[in-house]
């Protein structure tokens, strides 16, 4: 027998008192007595857990503190509130056993009680899951460089939260007699079904955790991806998003982001520049060299790029002379103030050494 009925039936027997004048009349079925003891058992229960948990708060949360591991303190912390609510349950499931009650009303309140049981641990799971995520994962994505994987929590303690309640549910559902083979086969098929209706998301959310366990990229990198350029703002499971040059802000599903090239241009040491300068034909050879050399004087003046650039004399154009300089910058984030910078000061220099940059032209001749 149920030891929990036991102590129910030797408290019954203990105080005959309760079936006699006063607490002998019924209501619903049950004595004034069998009600008053199905309170007093709710009640010292209460009570009781009241007293346990301020003395498990206070004790082992104590011990807890004195260990070097904080874990054992979020573990007292996560259990102390959901672990009182099974005293209340349990003082209302000895009191139920007070009452005269058919086996219908029994059973039901048995089932209600165990659905809130089972809630109860639910609480308890997800308070874990979250205690666990914030004391081991958070600290874990903190002392990493990327932001992919700050972004990637939120979708695993959804995940799992959702997990336990799928979990609980199918017990819940069992424990009141519901087959649940039936229906587990059916989300089967409906998964399957609904599998082939989107397969281009479940592509893309696959895409997501390619992005996620490969880091090409990490919030805030310049890159170039599926003919986008621009800095990436966010990574979701379904796509991310780039701000492109013009402000735009571009959606890219996740499929197209995994099976395309990735050129993270952040990630390159240096940010390389060309420019090409066209001279009017009348431009000697000498003021060629002249030229050239003011273009690697004002590049090597400059502390916020690489000495030394590749300068050329590129080609003979249609209207020019046209030569190439290829530079490197070194702080990639300001690449376009200092590329402004370094044409201006080309403009400049050449206007002062009296260097004439060309402008299309044609020549016409006339036959007589």
């Amino acid at each position: 027998m149920n030891p929990l009925l036991e102590l129910a039936d030797t408290i019954t027997a203990k105080m005959p008192f309760l079936n006699e004048g006063i607490f002998a009349i019924r209501f619903f079925g049950s004595s004034i007595g069998e009600l008053l003891l199905c309170i007093a058992s709710i009640l010292f229960f209460t009570i009781a857990g009241k007293i346990i948990m301020y003395a498990f708060q206070k004790y082992v949360h104590a011990i807890a503190k004195k260990t070097s591991n904080e874990f054992d303190d979020l573990v007292v912390e996560v259990l102390s509130t959901p672990l009182f609510w099974f005293f209340p349950l349990i003082g209302f499931y000895i009191g139920l056993h007070f009452l005269e009650l058919s086996q219908a009303y029994i059973d039901l309140a048995n089932g209600v009680l165990f659905a809130v049981a089972a809630l109860l641990i639910t609480w308890v799971f997800l308070r874990i899951i979250d205690g666990a995520i914030n004391f081991f994962l958070i600290p874990l994505a903190e002392k990493t460089k990327s932001d992919l994987d700050d972004q990637l929590i939120p979708v695993l303690r959804n995940t799992l939260k959702a997990g336990t309640l799928i979990m609980v549910l199918l017990v819940v559902l069992s424990h009141f007699g519901i087959d649940i083979i039936p229906a587990i086969a059916g989300l089967g098929i409906g998964g399957l079904a609904l599998a082939f209706a989107a397969k281009e998301t479940i592509a893309d959310v696959f895409g997501g955790i390619s992005i996620f366990t490969s880091r090409p990229f990490k919030l805030g990198d310049w890159v170039k991806v599926a003919g986008v350029s621009g800095t990436v703002k966010e990574v979701g499971l379904r796509h991310t998003r780039i701000k492109a040059l013009d402000k735009r802000l571009v959606t890219i599903p996740n499929s197209k982001v995994a099976s395309s090239i990735i050129e993270n241009i952040s990630k390159a040491p240096r940010k390389m520049t060309e420019i090409t300068i066209g001279l009017t034909y009348d431009t000697s050879v000498k003021e060629m060299g002249k030229a050239m050399k003011i273009l690697r004087e004002i590049i090597n003046e400059r502390d916020d790029c690489e000495d030394e650039p590749l300068i050329v004399f590129k080609e003979f154009a249609d209207s020019s002379v046209n030569i190439m300089m290829r530079y490197w910058i070194i702080k990639k984030s300001e690449f376009m103030r200092i590329r402004s910078e370094v044409n201006t000061e080309i403009k400049k220099r050449f206007d002062k050494a009296g260097l004439n940059f060309a402008f299309p032209t044609q020549t016409i001749y006339l036959e007589k």
